[in-house]
């Protein structure tokens, strides 16, 4: 089992080409000891938020400077995180406090838009970066194994979210 520090959630504030100096806060990391549940290994909104915080503020108090704090997902979508609304809140109340001039951005790459919930969630962030990998449905259905239906979905969706960055990597074959 991985233990939870800030090292394991929060990376940064790291120099990228595209987000300058970014804070990336992981919410899609799997295999927690402090998780959801025993089926969902994600680790627990209070968790992420704790070492958000503390990692934050340190962060905040030593001088560093931010220009994106970003929601990443690296096993699992962020968006899939049963408690993305109250994550996504919290981050934005903690950036508002210790880094109001940084911008908040979450990366997804297979946004559960089907919920509510989470296209509520996505109104608190400046940039919603979303990935569509494929650019027709036949190819959208041999890379993700997934209904052809679901692109049509997913594109529905995408026009209902405010502040959408679209990240299409077209493949062929």
């Amino acid at each position: 089992m991985v233990h939870l520090t800030p090292d394991s959630l929060i990376t940064g504030p790291k120099a990228t080409e595209r987000w300058g100096r970014a804070v990336f806060i992981d919410v899609g990391a799997t295999g927690t000891t402090l998780a959801v549940s025993r089926e969902n290994r994600l680790p627990r909104a209070s968790v992420v938020v704790t070492l958000a915080a503390q990692e934050l503020m340190r962060l905040s108090k030593g001088g560093d400077k931010a220009d994106h704090i970003v929601l990443i997902g690296s096993d699992v979508d962020p968006t899939h995180h049963p408690d993305f609304r109250e994550i996504t809140e919290n981050v934005r109340d903690l950036r508002n406090k210790w880094f109001p001039r940084a911008k908040l951005v979450l990366i997804s790459n297979d946004p559960d838009l089907a919920r509510p919930e989470t296209r509520i969630a996505l109104g608190c962030y400046d940039f919603n970066v979303m990935r569509i990998e494929s650019g027709t449905t036949k190819t959208y259905t041999a890379l993700t194994g997934r209904k052809s239906v679901e692109l049509g979905q997913l594109i529905k969706h995408l026009t209902t979210i405010e502040r959408v960055v679209v990240r299409a990597e077209i493949s062929r074959g």
